[in-house]
């Protein structure tokens, strides 16, 4: 009874023993994947093109989503993962992943990000970022831009009118006085942030 043992890390996402016997493969894993961003979900748009290079073998789709000093190594994984699923059949499904496992990680490299594993199909997705791909899709962001727009401009309205409030007293009373100076450091922090983000939104493209 002749047995032929597989072995496979990545990193962060699965370790795993792929036994084949008699045709069958057995996967066995034995780490568990930790959360993290969109980016690392299976239902992302990172890991739809991952899906689609490997269905077209063409690295295409892939690259755009890695830095240039990443291109290389996925390149040669990727012409590696397509010549051992075409001889071994039966472990496509586990080559497969372990690409998809290495270009995500590449890619949280490349953004200065902390990569710890998959997110599974069906993980929860916030929202506000399911709209944000629906907009790139529709090709329509003016509705997105509304919405997040009402809601900042609801946040920065609350945080104002808490402070102005207070001060109104803030001299008259102890208590009320530090209850300002909290509020006030709140909304003005709050602005502060959102500005920065702005900013640092610009320069960098």
């Amino acid at each position: 009874m002749k047995k032929k043992l597989i072995i496979f890390l990545g990193l962060g996402v699965f370790a795993a023993l792929a036994i084949t016997h008699k045709s069958q493969i057995f996967i066995i894993p034995f780490l568990t994947p930790f959360i993290l961003a969109h980016c690392d979900t299976m239902d992302g748009p990172l890991v739809a093109d991952i899906k689609k290079s490997l269905k077209s073998k063409n690295i295409m789709p892939v690259l755009k989503w890695i830095k240039k000093s990443d291109e290389e190594e996925i390149k040669n994984i990727f012409e590696r993962v397509l010549s051992f699923s075409k001889e071994n059949s039966e472990q496509k499904e586990l080559l497969d992943l372990y690409f998809i496992e290495t270009v995500v990680r590449l890619h949280r490299k490349g953004e200065g990000a902390p990569y710890n594993g998959l997110k599974p199909s069906g993980f929860p997705i916030d929202p506000i970022i399911k709209k944000g791909d629906l907009s790139i899709t529709s090709g329509k962001v003016d509705d997105l831009a509304e919405l997040l727009s009402k809601e900042i401009k609801i946040k920065i309205k609350n945080k104002f009118e808490k402070a102005w409030e207070l001060k109104k007293n803030a001299n008259l009373d102890v208590e009320i006085g530090r209850k300002y100076t909290e509020a006030y450091a709140d909304y003005i922090h709050f602005i502060e942030s959102l500005h920065k983000l702005i900013e640092d939104s610009h320069h960098h493209h």
